[in-house]
């Protein structure tokens, strides 16, 4: 269950990820500014997924 939950942030990171690049490329600051934020919060999810599996990055 933990390794699904893990692997469904990391399926989030990605497509923030991209939704980024695109705001970036559209001139849409504010919007990708919050996604930043959101994408930050993401990654710290999956961090802490990680610990509780023992994955070393």
């Amino acid at each position: 269950m933990i390794q699904d939950d893990l692997g469904s942030e990391n399926a989030a990171i990605a497509q923030y990820k991209e939704h980024i690049k695109l705001c970036a490329e559209e001139g849409d600051p504010t919007s990708r500014t919050m996604l930043e934020g959101i994408l930050s919060d993401e990654e710290g999810h999956a961090d802490n997924w990680e610990t509780t599996l023992g994955i070393k990055k």
